[in-house]
């Protein structure tokens, strides 16, 4: 998708006094259909298109999780270096390990791992 599109989108969030979440909505759903995209574009691809003083300004909106949670508990996965297992063989709790490129309790399938992995 072109730059020019999300500049478009992101000019008009700017010419809006206080844009609100459903004022982005139709912003991408009107430049959208006049470009005919396919696919509207994410609020992160604009967020990655923002300059350095617009992120003051549109970042809060374009958030969609400003609160990660309601309960006020915050689930953080730490992802340790892989270490092997005293034990010779990964017991029905660690199925994982060294050998299979994951931290030993893990499978490797978890999303905090795949995340690890595709970053590191």
């Amino acid at each position: 998708m072109s730059a020019s599109v999300y500049r478009e989108i992101i000019e008009h969030l700017k010419s809006i006094p206080n844009p609100t979440q459903k004022d982005v909505q139709l912003a991408k759903i009107r430049i959208a259909e006049k470009y005919s995209l396919s696919v509207i574009p994410s609020n992160s691809e604009i967020i990655k298109h923002l300059k350095p003083e617009e992120k003051t300004i549109l970042l809060k909106v374009l958030r969609k999780k400003s609160v990660r949670t309601v309960s006020g508990v915050t689930i953080v996965a730490v992802m340790a270096k892989p270490w092997p297992c005293p034990q010779r063989e990964p017991c029905a709790y660690c199925p994982g390990g060294p050998t299979y490129g994951v931290p030993q309790s893990y499978t490797g399938r978890e999303p905090a791992t795949m995340r690890g992995l595709q970053f590191n």
